[in-house]
């Protein structure tokens, strides 16, 4: 009847339905497998996974890996839970745009910068606010460098789109990134966890993960230079705008210290206009323009462009009219070759007409 409810789908489409929700792609999945093997192994012997995977200051020297495997570390069942939802989450909305390859080396260097930056903090603190021993031989792990990583992607690809979880539809993603920064930072005060292994963490995972996709990452096939020029990508656009003039000057001598020196031999070997107009305005100078408005020059590399595919249209339409002229004219001539030849054929053998016959057929 027209009135009866559809058939519900049967079990094997329900179960095809759920596996295709909880498929991953290659590379998170790799990551997550990576994430929960590191995890078990710290569960059966915490006195030697976590005193090699985990960063302790005073060991780093002689186990310098552990600055990459201490972002891959959780020693408890609820952290590991929360990021590996957060790894498949956000993984299955970022590799499909990045691919594979890339998202792993996006991996491996916000992993890398993140434990740089935690050494580098620990040996800050301990040399000029009081030299504790105690502070060097500390663990510190988390996952929530790379999460914040991975956010900063998500606010990339697309800012002002709505943050599909249920509850937090209100939301932006361009809002997570701080959104993420102010939780850990709540949920270290208020558990009394390490701040470095959560909010520290998550901190320099933020700015690993712009730092690469700002001035490392390479530009798509067919454009040099690399990294992104838009202005959703300036690095004061993840802080609330009233802050905008208050963090300014900080940033910049910030990315200066940390980036700077790099700006300038990739401008040196790319050239100066390869780089979107902050960097190439401060190639030369000092600064490497963390802040510098970049739509005009993006206005004009889409003109450019637009430019260069017009002329190539008309050039190519103009080679296929040319091609469609010649091909009429030669079918053109190969039909009237047969009938120029019929007509020369019976004009040859006709017998001539008398002038009588010439007058009956004028009549």
């Amino acid at each position: 009847a027209d009135g009866a409810a559809p058939a519900r789908p049967g079990l094997g489409a329900r179960l095809a339905t759920l596996a295709e929700r909880f498929r991953t792609p290659p590379a998170t999945r790799l990551s997550l497998v990576i994430l929960l093997t590191v995890f078990f192994l710290v569960r059966a012997s915490p006195d030697v996974f976590l005193e090699h995977l985990a960063l302790v200051p005073g060991h780093t020297v002689p186990r310098f890996w552990n600055v990459v495997t201490s972002s891959w570390v959780e020693k408890s069942f609820f952290g590991v839970a929360v990021a590996a939802v957060s790894l498949v989450v956000l993984g299955r909305v970022v590799e499909p745009g990045m691919g594979a390859k890339e998202l792993v080396r996006f991996l491996i260097f916000v992993s890398f910068f993140v434990g740089s930056c935690a050494f580098v903090f620990e040996l800050v603190r301990f040399h000029f606010f009081g030299k504790d021993d105690k502070a060097l031989f500390e663990h510190h792990c988390g996952f929530q460098g790379i999460v914040a990583g991975l956010l900063v992607v998500v606010k990339r690809d697309n800012p002002d789109a709505p943050v599909n979880v249920r509850g937090l539809r209100w939301a932006r993603r361009e809002q997570l990134c701080s959104f993420h920064v102010l939780v850990t930072f709540l949920v270290g005060v208020a558990t009394g966890a390490d701040l470095l292994s959560t909010f520290g963490f998550a901190c320099f995972g933020l700015y690993g993960g712009w730092v690469y996709l700002r001035h490392i990452q390479l530009r798509p096939e067919g454009e040099l230079g690399v990294g992104d020029p838009s202005e959703k990508m300036d690095l004061v656009s993840f802080f609330p705008k009233s802050a905008a003039p208050l963090l300014a000057p900080a940033l910049d001598l910030a990315h200066e210290f940390l980036c700077g020196r790099r700006q300038r031999r990739l401008a040196a070997s790319y050239g100066v206009g390869s780089l979107h107009a902050g960097l190439g305005k401060h190639a030369v100078s000092t600064k490497p323009g963390v802040t510098t408005d970049d739509a005009a020059e993006a206005q004009r590399r889409r003109e450019r462009g637009a430019k260069a595919l017009a002329e190539r249209l008309a050039l190519k339409a103009k080679k296929n009219s040319a091609s469609s002229l010649r091909a009429t004219d030669v079918a053109t001539m190969s039909a009237s070759a047969p009938t120029d030849r019929a007509s020369g054929s019976v004009a040859a053998g006709a017998p001539p007409t008398t002038p009588g016959e010439e007058t009956a057929v004028a009549v």
